[in-house]
């Protein structure tokens, strides 16, 4: 487990096979060892960044309801989707060793990933906006 705030679950899981790393400066090192990502946020203030930074990693995911809707894709192609803990423990053990689910899940974490946030969407996103922005102030005549 990592993350701000995992160091307090120290005290709570004295299971010797749950490593608990606590709050990171950086992830690189924990995503290029790790086999599957579980996102079970249940709330969230924004974009599902956790989960695309691990998607661009190939890394693939079990993911909540919300961030399932955040992220949009499909459950099965894109990610597995979990509404219970004994679901997203079942999902995990799942497709740790299907490499076929697993193969499915990255290529198309990767793809949306590239499409959706890549270079070439976030120019398209800039200048859309700058557009907007344009033609809105000359309206108001600024």
């Amino acid at each position: 487990m990592t993350g701000f705030g995992t160091e307090e679950l120290r005290g709570e899981i004295r299971d010797s096979t749950v490593q608990i790393h606590g709050k990171q400066e950086g992830l690189r090192a924990l995503y290029t060892r790790a086999r599957v990502f579980v996102v079970p946020t249940r709330y969230t203030a924004g974009l599902p960044y956790k989960a695309h930074e691990a998607a661009a990693y190939g890394l693939p995911m079990v993911v909540s309801p919300l961030i399932a809707r955040q992220l949009g894709g499909t459950h099965e192609a894109d990610y597995l989707a979990a509404t219970a803990d004994d679901q997203i423990a079942a999902n995990c053990v799942r497709l740790y060793p299907d490499s076929d689910v697993w193969e499915r899940c990255r290529r198309s974490s990767l793809a949306r990933v590239e499409r959706e946030l890549g270079p070439a969407s976030f120019q398209q996103g800039l200048h859309t906006t700058l557009n907007v922005c344009t033609l809105n102030t000359v309206k108001v005549g600024i």
